[in-house]
């Protein structure tokens, strides 16, 4: 990871983050994460969605244009995340549910979805919300990086992953990623990234 997230996460016990993540993370959401069995598309998109101005966690569902991906692949998942300043979950669903205007706010993104022709289905999933507070600097940078860890850890976790991503990336995924059913969109670590802090919160994740 580059040093200023390295400086930002270690400053703060791993243990700490993680009670931070999980506390934050709704009970329909925990029971999937701790399911013996891969989490399917449908029971994804079956969680209800949090109508909120508060940062959190998302998940949004594509499919392809006619036939289904391949006999194993019924669809795509994306995994973001987006902070009180850029609207929350609320404001940021209408302007990625406009679906043009996405281009304004992820362009690797957008030029995936289009390559794929992939078609949005509408579905949005809360999978992690965490009050935003518009306090001190301190406060609101440590906003910042809980909503991007728990964004990594649930993209992980859940087999969201580009399946070009690094070896390492996929090997963590509990059910193995050959048995889920669905291909991720994000195959991006932020934790490589320069961590930007306030001003990425113009734009979702």
């Amino acid at each position: 990871m580059t040093a200023d997230w390295e400086d930002r996460i270690s400053s703060v016990p791993t243990v700490v983050w993680l009670s931070r993540i999980a506390e934050h993370i709704p009970t329909n959401v925990k029971l999937i994460l701790v399911s013996p069995e891969a989490p399917t598309l449908a029971r994804l998109k079956s969680l209800p969605w949090s109508d909120t101005i508060d940062s959190g966690v998302f998940a949004w569902s594509f499919k392809p244009n006619g036939k289904q991906v391949s006999a194993r692949k019924t669809g795509y998942l994306c995994i973001g995340s987006v902070s009180g300043y850029s609207g929350g979950l609320r404001t940021n669903r209408r302007r990625w549910l406009a679906f043009p205007s996405l281009e304004l706010q992820d362009k690797a993104l957008i030029s995936k979805i289009k390559r794929l022709d992939l078609t949005p289905d509408g579905e949005f999933i809360t999978l992690f919300v965490v009050p935003f507070k518009n306090g001190s600097k301190h406060e609101v940078m440590n906003d910042l990086v809980l909503v991007k860890l728990a964004r990594m850890v649930l993209m992980i976790w859940l087999g969201a992953v580009d399946e070009g991503s690094e070896p390492a990336i996929k090997d963590l995924v509990p059910w193995g990623l050959e048995n889920i059913e669905y291909l991720g969109l994000a195959g991006d670590n932020l934790l490589v990234t320069k961590f930007k802090g306030r001003d990425e919160t113009k734009r979702a994740d």
